[in-house]
């Protein structure tokens, strides 16, 4: 993992996805970089890996990220 400069002056790390194997870069604003800041071995996945992997569980399992969103504030509401 590297910190990169891009245009703007902005500096992003660069990371390696683990399923396509290509390089990418981590805006500071993304989750990801914090996480990479204090570990640097972390395993990281593009955004397109990302989005096919989530694809792929919502047809598999037929449950989307909305749904348990929704069951999850039912859950906090009902054993407070």
């Amino acid at each position: 993992m590297l910190q990169v400069k891009t245009e703007g002056e902005i500096w992003m790390k660069k990371a390696i996805c683990i399923i396509c194997k290509k390089d990418f870069l981590i805006p500071p604003w993304d989750y990801r970089y914090q996480e990479l800041k204090f570990n640097k071995d972390k395993p990281c996945v593009c955004e397109r890996c990302g989005f096919s992997l989530q694809q792929e569980a919502i047809t598999v399992t037929g449950i989307s990220p909305a749904d348990l969103d929704r069951l999850d504030r039912v859950y906090r509401i009902v054993f407070k």
